[in-house]
């Protein structure tokens, strides 16, 4: 059965930038399979970006789009992981430098902490790393703060070496896209799954598309956030989007995956 609920059906035909929370089990990849079939059959000419955080999910999404609309649409429609998508923009920009292998990052991050003048271990300097990588502001100075010159290093090396690590995937494309050397992508709609999962930089990712027209529908679980450990915003950076971009709210209540008590 396809019956949309009251609360699904709101969210596929929500006007303008919205906001949906839902509890596990709610149809959240329904939902956005039917409102991208909803908005590329009533504007024909309308282009649609859906976003995921892997590849079969990814998969999953745009074949579900396109059992409902047909293959007319496919032109129309593009779905990715955020790294996929800020890969094609720096290549597009010619700022793309290879992506390290995972035994390429670790020797780089590991001799990184090695070469510091202070005690660390290599979990420090990892965490370090990351958690410099996860946001907006600019590095700490080297002896700042702990694993800041272990940081510094390591970009040292990965500069060397002509790589780029994931994270600096999405940062170099957000600020290319702030200094006008890389372009964002120009759907009509933008559509982000799981955004609860989203760090500062990925949310600044969705901003940047928000602002530069797309209208933009992120959809969460505002309770859970997967990648919590990975400097995940959660809900903070849910209710941030929705006030900075004074969206509409839909949520989603009915959990279809337990039987009524």
């Amino acid at each position: 059965m396809d019956t949309l609920n009251p609360h699904q059906q709101k969210a596929v035909e929500a006007k303008g930038h919205c906001l949906v929370t839902a509890c596990p089990g709610s149809g959240k990849t329904r939902v956005l399979a039917h409102r991208s079939a909803h908005l590329l059959t009533q504007n024909p000419s309308g282009k649609l970006l859906a976003v995921t955080f892997t590849r079969d999910a990814a998969s999953s999404l745009k074949q579900r789009i396109l059992s409902q609309t047909g293959q007319a649409v496919r032109s129309r429609i593009a779905v990715g992981t955020l790294h996929s998508l800020a890969i094609t923009q720096l290549k597009r920009a010619g700022l793309f430098k290879r992506i390290a292998s995972s035994a390429e990052q670790s020797l780089l991050m590991r001799r990184a902490g090695e070469h510091t003048h202070e005690p660390i271990s290599y979990e420090e300097t990892v965490k370090a790393i990351e958690q410099i990588k996860s946001t907006l502001a600019p590095p700490p100075p080297e002896h700042e703060s702990i694993g800041a010159e272990a940081y510094h290093l390591y970009q040292g090396y990965m500069n060397q070496a002509g790589l780029h690590d994931f994270a600096d995937l999405l940062l170099l494309a957000v600020l290319s896209m702030r200094d006008g050397s890389a372009k964002p992508f120009n759907p009509n709609w933008l559509l982000v799954d799981e955004a609860q999962d989203l760090d500062e930089v990925q949310m600044a990712w969705v901003y940047e598309h928000a602002q530069s027209g797309a209208e933009t529908m992120l959809v969460a679980d505002d309770d859970q956030s997967i990648y919590g450990w990975r400097h995940a915003m959660g809900y903070k950076g849910l209710l941030r989007f929705r006030e900075q971009m004074k969206v509409a709210l839909v949520t989603l209540p009915v959990n279809y995956r337990c039987d009524p008590a």
